[in-house]
């Protein structure tokens, strides 16, 4: 392992920690048989959730390690397997918070139980399970881990902070994201929490503690991880409006009609003429709207230089972490590592 760039160590982490869940997910599955022929049926939609997805999480996690000059990767793939099962947990619990059907190109746990039990509240009931039992799975695998008792406790200690850090975050996501009045600095709080924190700087901090990194590595990590977090979301939420949906996994519409609060909204409610806001009033959050009412919506995105902002906004930031890397503590391979995903941010097509 460890040949060749980011992407090329996401494929060699994928192919490394898919056994393990798999493995480890068909395990409980012989387990709950043993309880009730229907117990097991949760650890199957797990199975069936976690097919798909590009192991980010755990792939950060492995970089973090190698920053803070870990050898035996084999010894921390528990810790990397243990976080995609975490974010299974809130991906079950964020689908069913905003009522989607479509996740990875199929249907969202809510979406599969509903139609397997014939109700929406069973469905609903039974992915909340589902989300709670990954979350239990995810902390007995992280213990499997094969390192000092010292450099686990200080992981896990991230790995708690993660947690209770995405739980804020996607807090603020539902209590802000329709709310009278929207702000940059209530966006820049989700940015952060749910994703830029969550999705990058702890799993590189966890990985580097698992060494027993020295707090230079790990200042270095989230000088790095905090601005190309908030680059990545800002371009996730682009593609979700503009983004093709054979390639996003989702409608493209979507978001528009949940109204989520990304800096596409918020830029575009500060630009807008009268009539243009009101459109942008009525149709953002509409899970009725038309396609017409959403296309109209894409087109004052644009109309209003509100799409071309964003795009900008999103390269600063990646400019910001790419630079970060330039002299920092972080060792040459490291380095390289990031800096490439740094530079897929870059000329991400958007």
């Amino acid at each position: 392992m460890v040949k060749g760039d980011y992407f090329t160590l996401a494929r060699q982490v994928q192919a490394a920690v898919d056994p393990l869940l798999t493995s480890f997910l068909e395990s409980k599955v012989a387990l709950a048989k043993k309880i009730h022929p229907r117990a097991c049926e949760l650890f199957q939609e797990l199975i069936r959730s976690l097919k798909g997805g590009k192991r980010n999480r755990p792939t950060l996690l492995v970089a973090g390690y190698l920053a803070g000059g870990g050898k035996n990767i084999s010894a921390i793939l528990p810790a990397a397997a243990a976080i995609e099962i975490f974010h299974m947990y809130a991906l079950i619990h964020d689908d069913i918070m905003d009522r989607a059907p479509l996740r990875r190109f199929k249907p969202t746990s809510v979406a599969f139980l509903e139609n397997k039990l014939g109700s929406y509240h069973l469905g609903m009931s039974a992915a909340i399970l589902a989300g709670d039992l990954a979350k239990t799975l995810a902390d007995e695998f992280f213990l499997k881990s094969k390192v000092g008792a010292e450099h686990l406790r200080r992981a896990l200690e991230i790995y708690t902070l993660l947690k209770e850090e995405v739980e804020l975050g996607q807090y603020l996501d539902v209590r802000l994201g329709n709310g009278p009045s929207l702000s940059t600095s209530d966006l820049n709080a989700i940015l952060m929490y749910k994703t830029a924190k969550y999705s990058f700087e702890r799993p590189l901090q966890i990985g580097a503690q698992l060494t027993g990194a020295t707090v230079a590595i790990q200042q270095a990590l989230s000088r790095f991880a905090v601005p190309i977090g908030m680059a990545f979301q800002i371009q996730d939420d682009i593609l979700g409006v503009f983004g093709d949906e054979t390639e996003i996994g989702k409608s493209a519409d979507s978001d528009i009609k949940e109204g989520k609060l990304t800096l596409l909204k918020i830029e575009a409610l500060k630009r807008a003429g009268p009539a243009d806001k009101k459109t942008l009033l009525r149709v953002l959050g509409n899970p009725k709207a038309k396609k017409s009412e959403v296309a109209a919506v894409r087109n004052i995105f644009k109309r209003t230089g509100t799409h071309e902002y964003t795009k900008a906004r999103s390269f600063a930031l990646a400019r910001q972490a790419k630079k970060s890397l330039a002299g920092s503590a972080l060792p040459p391979r490291a380095t390289a590592l990031l800096s490439s995903f740094a530079d897929f941010i870059l000329q991400r097509p958007l």
